[in-house]
């Protein structure tokens, strides 16, 4: 059973909670069968890279809108078809590295989703870097933060730090595309990271798993997973697949660019490693624990993660996407969730936690994780540590 089949009776059923029911039950032999492609994207203000693993092959495709990379050789800039193609409602000449029969492959995805997010992502570190970069007053100390993560003079650091706070302020996305090329990826993570770490956020209280346990009982709650999960079981989270790929789209010519251009069947093979270890690896003993919690409190399980470790415990996780909420979830529904316990999720990449949060303004969310996620607030609660150790104790503690 497909995920959206069981939830195609939600246009007639208006009392029925479906979220409360469960999880769908999915038999080994099944899960291959309901494999279907895995398509990731990397998106920036000029480029998109397209990854996609289906029953008849692996591509990668690499669009570039308007221009090329100055920096590209004659031969390379060779290598690209330039077609013209509508690009969020806009006109563009898109330059075009295909790979294999990638045209052909796409096909085979055609409910491929529309909207990832079905809102304004929650994300309090986002949230406060900005309001940072919006006041006027903080460029000495911008300068300052600058010099202490790169070996720039006062005096350079000082200028790009007034280049970005003006970028900012004067809301052009054109020079804060041009900003990211001032300090190399490291050095900009490491500069937010210290911002970061100065600005007052959230302070959710920290607790014990016998805390959350006592949290849970008599709740009505949902579980929500991340990479952090099958990061045991072998499976990269995304920055370990984006450093693999050696994909950084802040550089006008990253790693994945140029292996790409030069081999293009080396792209391939990395991204392969990839969905070799999400559609082959067994899963952990989080999931086998979620898998058993999920039956004993009849609570649905939804997850970020392509792989099929969820699958192969025996139950079907939902993954959310903005167009797929739409159609399948009523808004009145997520009310009567009273906690939504995530594991390993660092962020609300789908805007699933923001939208709970509108609907349901009491609802609470308990992180498990090793450090404190962005989507949590200080009505919340956080349990830091290792998810394969706490939510086994979870699940003896609730049997």
């Amino acid at each position: 059973m497909k995920e959206e089949d069981f939830f195609k009776q939600s246009k007639e059923v208006k009392k029925e909670n479906l979220l409360l029911s469960g999880p769908d039950i999915v038999l080994p032999e099944k899960i291959s069968q309901e494999s279907g492609p895995i398509t990731f994207r990397f998106s920036s203000d000029d480029r998109i890279y397209t990854l996609l693993q289906s029953p008849q092959g692996s591509a990668v495709l690499l669009e570039f809108y308007d221009a090329l990379p100055e920096e590209l050789t004659s031969e390379e800039k060779s290598k690209f078809e330039a077609e013209r193609k509508m690009v969020d409602g806009v006109k563009h000449l898109v330059y075009v590295l295909p790979s294999r029969n990638f045209g052909e492959l796409v096909k085979t995805d055609p409910n491929e989703p529309k909207e990832y997010t079905i809102t304004e992502k929650r994300d309090f570190q986002s949230i406060a870097f900005e309001k940072f970069l919006n006041n006027d007053d903080n460029r000495t100390v911008l300068a300052e933060i600058i010099c202490d993560n790169t070996n720039l003079e006062s005096a350079r650091a000082q200028e790009i730090a007034d280049r970005i706070i003006d970028a900012q302020i004067g809301g052009s996305k054109e020079l804060k595309k041009k900003n990211l090329g001032l300090l190399d990826r490291k050095s900009f993570d490491n500069m937010k990271s210290d911002v970061i770490k100065r600005l007052e956020m959230p302070n959710p209280p920290e607790i014990t798993v016998e805390d959350l346990a006592e949290i849970l009982k008599s709740k009505r709650i949902l579980f929500y997973t991340g990479a952090g999960i099958s990061v045991a079981a072998g499976v990269h989270d995304m920055e370990k697949l984006k450093n693999t790929l050696q994909i950084d789209q802040s550089q006008r010519i990253d790693g994945f660019l140029k292996i790409a251009l030069d081999d293009p069947e080396k792209a391939v093979d990395l991204w392969n490693e990839f969905t070799h270890a999400a559609l082959n690896h067994e899963p952990t003993k989080a999931h086998v624990s979620i898998a058993n919690l999920a039956k004993k409190l009849h609570c649905k399980v939804f997850t970020e993660n392509v792989d099929k470790l969820h699958e192969k415990t025996g139950i079907l996780p939902m993954r959310p996407t903005g167009d797929w909420m739409k159609e399948y979830i009523q808004k009145e529904w997520l009310k009567d969730i009273d906690v939504v316990v995530t594991a390993g999720l660092s962020s609300d990449d789908r805007a699933f936690l923001a939208w709970y949060k509108e609907n349901n303004p009491n609802g609470k969310i308990a992180a498990i994780n090793m450090e404190q996620p962005r989507y949590v607030g200080d009505e919340d609660f956080l349990l830091k540590g290792d998810l394969q150790e706490i939510i086994p104790q979870l699940e003896s503690i609730l049997r």
